[in-house]
């Protein structure tokens, strides 16, 4: 089974490591381009990227970016294409992403979480994931999403 919705049976042997298990259910992939450094931007830029925690917690860094729009938190929200939650998520240029963007982030963590558990893969806390699923899904994430690319210690470079 690969992510939901593919037709693709790809049952892993029993006696299989962690890595052939993920790699059998599409799950472990490599970088598909070379990964952002803090060293490809100005301090400017990384600023409004938030690309460090403290650039966010600044509170003269771009205060009014930082705050969501008035009114309720949830799914109905972002099916607006509001981005109430993620706000420290941004484009290249600073610019927050928006709720339809968190949406489709949220969708392929859920197909890759669905996607473990249909291996047999899932654990009930995120702490005993393991090393290897716990990069494949950081690598899957960042290859779909550039955006996820841009903060500060990323050991996955």
């Amino acid at each position: 089974m690969a992510l939901r919705g593919s037709n693709i049976d790809t049952t892993p042997p029993s006696q299989a490591s962690e890595s052939s298990i993920l790699k059998a259910h599409l799950l472990l992939e490599k970088p598909a381009y070379d990964y952002p450094t803090a060293e490809s931007y100005s301090a400017a830029q990384l600023a409004c990227m938030f690309w460090c925690k403290s650039h966010w917690l600044d509170s003269t860094n771009h205060p009014d970016d930082k705050r969501p729009p008035p009114g309720p938190k949830g799914k109905q929200r972002r099916a607006q294409g509001y981005n109430v939650p993620f706000r420290f998520i941004t484009q290249e240029d600073g610019t927050i992403i928006d709720g339809f963007r968190v949406q489709e982030i949220s969708r392929l963590v859920w197909d890759f979480l669905f996607a473990l558990r249909d291996a047999g893969e899932a654990t009930l806390t995120w702490d005993k994931l393991g090393l290897h699923k716990k990069r494949a899904l950081y690598v899957t994430m960042k290859n779909a999403f550039k955006e996820l690319t841009y903060c500060e210690n990323d050991d996955m470079h």
